[in-house]
């Protein structure tokens, strides 16, 4: 209220909601889980060696490597999902009763409307949201995934920052998602296909913090 209110440009259901103390925890969480990987990395080497052909251990080395080294340059957000869309009167009203603290920063972007596709598809790219398009429309747009695609664990981050599981199943509800502009359509890497000997629980988090970041980054517009 003290800013004004929303202007007519405005999304408030993809509004960004940091807090200080979250953003610590953010950071030491993901600095843990760049150590863990390092570390799984280093292990796996260390077991493999001799098993895994020797171009396909130095891709494995590269890969852990750089997203090392992603993890340790991304930013930490501190986000709290929020609801400052007052058609949703629920979560409108618990944020509303929301004690603000010193550090606080509400980031109301601009409307959106396009859908933005990323990972592990042909074309990664910011689609033209359409009415009606479901999941496998925006995905198809996209050329399609790739061979290194996790399909059976691709999610839906919303513009609220809010995470829905896409179920790929013919007896699922995949299809009944109602996607809004802003959100983000994430397909994940088959780590287990990339690395058939080797499991890395921490590159599963790492991947998925990281394309969460970006979509929230790519959502309030500060990377296109």
């Amino acid at each position: 209220l003290r800013a004004g209110g929303f202007t007519q440009w405005a999304a408030p259901q993809n509004t960004l909601f940091t807090r200080a103390a979250l953003k610590e925890q953010e950071r030491r969480e993901m600095d843990a889980m760049a150590d863990e990987l390092e570390k799984g990395l280093l292990f796996s080497i260390k077991t493999d060696a001799g098993i895994l052909e020797k171009d396909t251990g130095t891709t494995i080395a590269t890969m852990g490597q750089n997203l090392i080294a992603k993890v340790k340059q991304t930013p930490a957000l501190g986000r709290l999902v929020v609801g400052l869309n007052p058609e949703d009167e629920s979560r409108y009203q618990a944020t509303m009763q929301l004690e603000l603290r010193d550090g606080d920063s509400i980031i109301v972007p601009k409307r959106s409307n396009e859908i933005v596709v990323m990972g592990e598809v042909s074309r990664p790219a910011s689609l033209l949201y359409q009415s009606g398009f479901s999941v496998d429309d925006y995905l198809s747009q996209s050329g399609g995934m790739t061979k290194r695609a996790d399909k059976n664990s691709i999610y839906i981050v919303r513009g609220d920052g809010s995470i829905l599981k896409y179920e790929n199943s013919f007896f699922g509800s995949a299809s009944n998602i109602m996607l809004n502009p802003g959100d983000a359509i994430i397909v994940p890497m088959d780590v287990e296909r990339v690395s058939p000997l080797v499991t890395w629980t921490a590159m599963t988090k790492v991947l998925s913090n990281l394309a969460i970041t970006a979509a929230t980054l790519q959502t309030i517009g500060v990377i296109n």
